[in-house]
Order: C-alpha cells, then sequence, then structure tokens
C-alpha cells in the first residue's frame, strides 16, 4: 500500500540550477498530492531544493478548482490516456481530452 501511496503522489524534484531537468530524487508532499488533474492545467508544481511551491498557469478565477497536469501536456490523447491509465489507474474526461476524442 505504501509504494501504491509513493507511485500516485510522488512528486520529482529536479537540481536547482535552472540548466539542467535531469531528475535527482522524488518526494511525498501531504498538501501537494491534493491537487487534481486537468490537461489544461491552472497550476505547475515547482520545487526549490526540497519545498514544493504551486505556482500559477493562468488567471484562476475565484472559486475555481486549481489543477495540475500528471503527465506533459505536449503528450498527445492517446499518450496522456495511456500514462494516467497505467500510473494513476483512471481515464481523463477533461474538456481537452473530450474535445480531443471527439475530432
Amino acid at each position: 500500500q505504501l509504494l501504491c501511496s509513493v507511485n500516485c503522489n510522488a512528486h520529482t524534484l529536479y537540481a536547482n540550477d535552472r540548466s539542467s531537468l535531469a531528475p535527482v530524487g522524488i518526494a511525498v508532499y501531504l498538501q501537494g498530492s491534493a491537487f487534481n488533474h486537468s490537461c489544461v492545467p491552472s497550476a505547475e508544481f515547482c520545487n526549490v531544493g526540497t519545498s514544493l511551491t504551486v505556482r500559477a498557469l493562468r488567471r484562476v478565477q475565484r472559486g475555481e478548482e486549481i489543477t495540475v497536469s500528471y503527465v506533459p501536456t505536449t503528450m498527445n490523447l492517446k499518450e496522456r490516456r495511456r500514462c494516467l491509465e497505467g500510473q494513476y489507474k483512471f481515464v481523463c474526461a477533461c474538456a481537452r481530452c473530450v474535445a480531443e476524442g471527439v475530432s
């Protein structure tokens, strides 16, 4: 059960220098684990050392849920669904996935 929790809730830590996007480890943050997924996220996670911060990607309306993407937003629909089903065990039905599934 612990390994499943880590697999679904871990956040990748990156080196502090902006020249490298190489991961250096993972961490589980209780508050970070409470964010839901969207393929059109309103925020993203960033880390400074071992601290997790949330940065808005656009203006968030009062009462709007703040979401993050669990997968790279550059993936196509098939890739996103494969990753989300494989690691997080759900099929995304956000507005982007619905629109791309129709076309």
